[in-house]
């Protein structure tokens, strides 16, 4: 079944930067985002590095959104608590388009940990791990 982005991630433009949820499974999620000129995190000709970030950290917000979802569970608002080994390779411009994926490492209680990657073609742009926290998610 396919499902447009605004049915698994509560955020709405400008905020939204994700353009689609292309696969969601039980440990991951791939969404895809190809920013333009003019776009929230866009500055200097370039996509910010905090936005290559938020990036990864939508894809979490989405796998949780789709998680929910296909569950038929109420979805439960997450909160980004944490960013670790964050690291941007390369220069990202408007009109590339972006691949990110999330892969779920460990779940502790109400904790996810995920490492998350954004890759261009065959080049990942920028890597990082993220920690967040969703108060009373089934499992």
């Amino acid at each position: 079944m396919t499902y447009d982005i605004t049915d698994v991630l509560a955020h709405r433009p400008p905020m939204l930067l994700l353009d689609s949820i292309v696969e969601s499974g039980d440990t991951h999620a791939v969404t895809e985002r190809t920013f333009q000129p003019g776009d929230y995190g866009v500055a200097g000709g370039f996509v910010s590095e905090a936005a290559l970030i938020e990036c990864m950290a939508q894809t979490l917000a989405a796998y949780q959104g789709h998680y929910a979802l296909t569950r038929n569970i109420p979805p439960q608002p997450g909160l980004l608590v944490g960013i670790r080994d964050a690291r941007i390779d390369a220069a990202v411009l408007p009109g590339d388009a972006l691949r990110i994926r999330i892969e779920i490492t460990h779940r502790v209680g109400d904790f996810v940990v995920a490492t998350g990657r954004v890759d261009r073609a065959d080049e990942t742009v920028a890597r990082a791990t993220l920690k967040v926290y969703v108060p009373g998610l089934a499992r």
